[in-house]
């Protein structure tokens, strides 16, 4: 089974803002894909970030596709080396959103195997593509 982990940011966000998106991809990609969501690390308040992410590395060594949410103007410096970490290990990166300034970004460029406007348009290419 294909295992697609749903980066995006989180910092400074509620979990509601957070898991919102990532429960609409989960429904979107079904039960074809097995999906790591990093927003469910159980007890993530008693890890260090260290711990963070090196569990967050493991989940994406563990997947096949990373699905990266870039829709907020402000720059998440997690999700940017989830997609840059994910590309150095061979993983093919989705990337979706409307922030311009991060998608057009040099480095988002170099490491998104592909880039598309919403979520659903994402997900229907990796359902269409990755089943």
């Amino acid at each position: 089974m294909t295992t697609v982990y749903l980066a995006g940011k989180m910092t400074g966000l509620s979990l509601e803002e957070m898991s919102t998106w990532r429960i609409h991809a989960k429904a979107l990609l079904g039960d074809a894909f097995r999906v790591l969501d990093p927003s469910e690390i159980e007890q993530a308040e008693k890890m260090t970030r260290r711990a963070i992410v090196d569990h967050n590395k493991f989940q994406i060594r563990h997947s096949d596709i990373v699905l990266a949410e870039l829709n907020h103007e402000s720059v998440s410096i997690g999700t940017l080396g989830e997609i840059v970490f994910a590309r150095e290990n061979g993983k093919l990166v989705i990337t979706w959103g409307k922030a311009e300034k991060i998608t057009g970004h040099p480095w988002v460029e170099e490491h998104a195997t592909l880039h598309f406007p919403d979520l659903s348009s994402a997900a229907r290419y990796i359902k269409d593509n990755y089943r």
